[in-house]
């Protein structure tokens, strides 16, 4: 099994490392999971929004209350690329993303597809 990257950012004045982990919602799309080496489990990435279409290799990204600060790190970090597009969610939008740099790579050789 491959080492899975890490990814380090500030999360509200804490140094945070975490690592991705994957796994499957119900309807067979990509979740994308985040483990603090020192805490456990930080936060999830990804939302489920089965009432919108999404293309191969796109993912729905939360990022807002708690996954605010995970998911700018990833886009900062290269690791997901926004492509503009959108769901509503109730009060929020889900941003649509393509998973980019070392989490796509990382995704590559564990043979996970969004």
């Amino acid at each position: 099994m491959s080492a899975a990257p890490l990814l380090k950012f500030d999360s509200y004045g804490r140094e945070v490392a975490v690592v991705p982990e994957f796994g499957v919602y119900p309807n067979g799309r990509l979740a994308i999971g985040f483990i603090d080496l020192h805490e456990g489990h930080y936060g999830t990435l990804t939302v489920n929004v089965p009432s919108h279409r999404l293309h191969d290799g796109e993912i729905f990204v939360k990022d807002w209350s708690e996954n605010a600060d995970l998911s700018e790190a990833c886009v900062q970090a290269g690791w997901i690329e926004l492509t503009g597009a959108f769901a509503v969610t109730g009060f929020s939008l889900a941003k649509v993303a393509r998973l980019a740099g070392p989490l796509a790579r990382h995704a590559e050789r564990v043979g996970v597809t969004a």
